[in-house]
């Protein structure tokens, strides 16, 4: 059966990006995900990377995926998210 993808490009404010892989590290589990990657492109660059074992898995945590990438947004400006 054929998997699917999502990646993601990040930028990471300047000198955070050792919090931030930690973060990245401490993500919940997803249903159907495979593999979960964070591969750093730059000085404060990285492309996240997600294998999926289908296309419906994918879509089902869509949802879950835009909410933490929202709360890492938030805590540059507020402080750590609390990821109970």
């Amino acid at each position: 059966m054929a998997k699917h993808t999502n990646v993601v490009r990040i930028k990471v404010k300047a000198g955070h990006q050792a919090e931030f892989e930690s973060i990245f590290r401490e993500t919940t589990v997803l249903d159907g995900r495979l593999l979960h990657i964070l591969a750093k492109t730059g000085d404060q660059t990285y492309v996240g990377y997600g294998l999926w074992e289908s296309e419906r898995h994918m879509q089902a945590a869509m949802p879950a995926m835009i909410v933490y990438w929202i709360a890492l947004d938030i805590y540059w400006m507020n402080g750590r998210p609390n990821w109970a």
